[in-house]
């Protein structure tokens, strides 16, 4: 079959690495977007193609190349941008933004694929239904701002939020779509500005190379689709209004009533002035009477708002002085009075619609990304484009096990006894169910067996459940996508990946020992948890257990008052994207809560003779049955506990149970 079709679009059928095309799905200057089909987990995505018509073209082939020689530095350098935009955006996990799976480079370009997100847009329901009332639009604005918060912690904007660029599933929830790759310019500040806008909906700093953007752009943005989803009809373009401001108060338009509180809030964002609007979508969250995106409040079916990483504080935006000067690197510049002295971060800008290259006549078109609180921001790399993201985690000694007077642990949290461990890298995350998909397709490692349920009785012994003969990795028994942590994976399972990641890249990757385990869990604490003593609200801010609306699901349990479930919400019933609640200061996600994790240790009743140099106990024991760390989705607060082990049999397949992968540091 011919890879090509008319315009530059690759031909159904097409196959790139493990996806095959299925149509276009749309196409720009700089781009084009593609349904495809994922062949190894069987579900739709959607790719983005680095093809900007200017500097490149689809030869014969298939393959994309620069026009002429001339044109290869740019290419290059947008190429660049593009996969450095798609890296941060697959760390950026929220339920209002569109997730991105994995980056490649092929046919001389590279793809960004991501999650496909089926239902019709909000230009289409808003063309279909009307205007919205308050309520339903308070409820949109909760859900896109939490999501913005979020997008703007890790230095990256929009752009272009409009209503077609808002997805609705089938729940209704809002996925923000499109983000773009407009980039900082290579240090060449003859590099002009091409200006992506939609009319209506961007600010007046859009329209100039010396505009100076931030966090303030999207927020113009989003009273535009406030305004329009309450009224009908988008803004007067922001050109027009500079000259004979004529735009009519919402109050006047609405098709349905609205509170002054909220007329007023979307006035301040749709202000010309930059300087005039709310400064971060933060700020204009609490003139909506919204909480704070870190709190535990979100939107149906949206799932809760997150904070950002306990690691990251926000970072004011820069000065007018600072917005002038030119970037003193083309990836870093110096934030003077914030953060450590001599700091550095990242400047990186977010495109909007198409895949658009931005140069920078100065430094005002970006914003920086928090700064770090006292904790340094942890150290990470990846082995390999389908490899897991490592985090380096430094050496020290610390207390294992729980203390005497600790009343929620076991005699196999005992003796607490003094541990010294060598520097080592340990998954960032828990291992995704698109990782271990990667690792089947490629060895045809045997599934085969079942899943079960895991659980306990009154006595705190294992019970398992078989469940129904479908139930496997990929259907649990509970609604997954490819950023789930695997689960109904045993410790043969684990232990096979490791191996295999280990041949692919000449590394030495393996499961943790349960001390490396414990010491990178607690992050440097002696508390129960990396947050403290008590599990307590913030449980939900950073860990995925039993919460006040899981109640109904611990059928088996009502009778055993184990502290009971904690008395907030966390947003999920069954497991979560890893990476959805805020890390601990080793800068690792979900350590406690979401699954439960294989260890490499034997099962030991207690601690007695436990090896003090970091190393998995692997001699005497129950080797036929390993160690779990760290509790899961359904579990008690008990559970999710620093020093709290289990165990189970190295052939049973729990669907609360999965893992995360170290590696020896050479």
């Amino acid at each position: 079959m011919d890879d090509v079709r008319g315009g530059d679009v690759l031909a159904a059928g097409t196959r790139l690495e493990e996806f095959e095309v299925e149509r276009e799905l749309g196409a720009g200057g700089f781009g084009v977007t593609y349904l495809a089909r994922d062949l190894s987990l069987e579900r739709q995505v959607a790719i983005k193609e680095y093809l900007p018509h200017d500097w490149g073209a689809r030869g014969p082939d298939g393959a994309v190349v620069p026009r002429s020689a001339t044109h290869a530095q740019d290419y290059r350098w947008g190429l660049e941008r593009f996969l450095e935009e798609a890296r941060v955006l697959a760390r950026l996990r929220h339920g209002c933004v569109v997730q991105v799976h994995r980056v490649f480079e092929a046919r001389g370009t590279a793809y960004m694929v991501t999650e496909y997100v089926e239902g019709r847009n909000l230009a289409e329901a808003l063309a279909a239904e009307g205007p919205w009332p308050q309520d339903r639009v308070l409820a949109l604005l909760d859900a896109l701002t939490s999501g913005l918060v979020r997008v703007h912690a890790a230095g990256l904007a929009h752009r272009d939020v409009k209503p077609s660029n808002v997805m609705l599933r089938g729940d209704g929830s809002p996925v923000l779509i499109d983000f773009g790759a407009a980039r900082q310019a290579v240090g060449r500040q003859s590099r002009s500005l091409t200006a992506v806008l939609t009319p209506g909906y961007a600010p007046l700093e859009q329209y100039s190379t010396k505009g100076r953007q931030g966090p303030w752009t999207d927020v113009y943005a989003l009273g535009a689709v406030a305004y329009e989803a309450l009224s009908g009809r988008a803004p007067e373009e922001a050109t027009e209004r500079a000259d004979d401001d004529t735009l009519r108060p919402v109050t006047e338009v609405a098709a349905h009533g609205v509170s002054a509180g909220l007329a007023a809030a979307i006035g301040s964002a749709l202000a010309l002035r930059g300087p005039d609007r709310p400064q971060s979508v933060g700020e204009w969250r609490e003139m909506l009477g919204l909480p704070a995106a870190g709190g535990t409040a979100g939107t149906a079916g949206a799932g809760p708002a997150r904070r950002p990483a306990a690691s990251r504080r926000p970072v004011p935006p820069p000065t007018e002085a600072a917005a002038e000067r030119p970037p003193a690197a083309p990836d870093f510049v110096p934030q003077p009075g914030s953060g450590p002295a001599g700091s550095s971060r990242r400047w990186w800008l977010a495109g909007a619609a198409a895949l658009v290259l931005v140069a920078l006549a100065g430094a005002g078109l970006a914003w920086r990304a928090g700064s770090a609180a006292p904790a340094d921001p942890p150290d990470v790399f990846r082995d390999c484009g389908t490899c897991p993201e490592m985090v380096v985690v430094p050496a020290g000694a610390f207390q294992m096990g729980s203390r005497r007077d600790d009343d929620e642990a076991r005699n196999s949290e005992r003796p607490r006894h003094r541990v010294s461990v060598e520097p080592f890298a340990l998954g960032r995350y828990e291992v995704t169910r698109e990782e271990y998909g990667a690792f089947v397709s490629a060895t045809g490692h045997d599934v085969s067996g079942g899943c079960y349920e895991w659980g306990y009785d009154a006595e705190e012994r294992n019970i398992v459940w078989p469940l129904d003969g479908t139930a496997s990795w990929r259907n649990p028994g509970f609604a997954q996508g490819g950023d789930h942590p695997v689960v109904c994976v045993n410790w043969r399972d684990a232990r096979a990946f490791v191996e295999w990641l280990s041949r692919e890249t000449g590394e030495r990757y393996r499961l943790p020992s349960e001390a490396e385990w414990e010491y990178a869990a607690r992050a440097g604490t002696a508390t129960r948890r990396h947050w403290g003593d008590e599990a307590g609200a913030q449980q939900c801010e950073y860990a995925n257990g039993a919460d006040a609306t899981y109640e109904q699901m611990l059928r088996r349990f009502r009778d055993i008052n184990w502290n009971g479930p904690v008395e907030c919400t966390d947003g999920s019933v069954g497991t979560a994207p890893v990476g959805s609640f805020s890390p601990n200061d080793f800068g690792l996600h979900d350590v406690l809560g979401n699954v439960w994790e294989w260890v490499e240790d034997c099962w030991h009743e207690t601690y007695a003779r436990a090896p003090a140099d970091g190393s998995a106990w692997t001699s005497g024991g129950e080797c036929g049955r390993r160690v779990l760390r760290g509790g899961s989705w359904p579990d008690y607060p008990r559970y999710l506990r620093s020093a709290n082990r289990y165990r189970n049999f190295t052939g049973i397949r729990p669907n609360n149970a999965g893992f995360r992968v170290s590696r020896t540091l050479d």
